[in-house]
């Protein structure tokens, strides 16, 4: 196999490998696209806004309500480690891909569940993490 179609198959399955049932090859997935996206800049740019945020984004939003509602073990799980990775990775991108202000604004929106007192403490770290940067980046929000 040559190597364009091995990175071109390789980008190809990692949009839908981000949320597969399988949280440890997501995770492993989501830290490869940012590596990929912080290897190649631009190239890579209009693709990850494309395939991968919007599942990014869907996966955080779907699961902020579990986190919210999840007691102490939760922090164990392999989903919770998965969201934590994923919400790490979208504030990486961001700065890695410069987002535009329209699908930022959406990806905020987002991370912005994650500052609930309820929500495990790891994860509103994270989430606050995000906003602040956005904040220097962007001015007020």
């Amino acid at each position: 196999m040559l190597a364009s179609e091995l990175r071109i198959n390789s980008f190809t399955c990692l949009p839908s490998l981000c949320f597969t049932n399988l949280q440890v090859v997501n995770i492993k997935a989501v830290t490869v696209l940012c590596t990929m996206a912080e290897a190649s800049g631009s190239f890579m740019q209009r693709r990850v806004i494309k395939d991968a945020i919007p599942s990014m984004t869907a996966f955080l939003d779907k699961q902020a309500s579990v986190s919210l509602k999840a007691g102490q073990v939760y922090s164990q799980s392999q989903s919770f480690k998965q969201q934590l990775v994923v919400l790490r990775s979208l504030g990486r991108l961001c700065r890695q891909l410069e987002i535009s202000d329209a699908t930022l604004s959406s990806i905020v929106w987002v991370c912005a569940q994650y500052l609930s007192c309820r929500q495990p403490k790891e994860l509103q770290q994270v989430g606050k993490m995000f906003i602040k940067a956005q904040r220097l980046t962007l001015g007020p929000l």
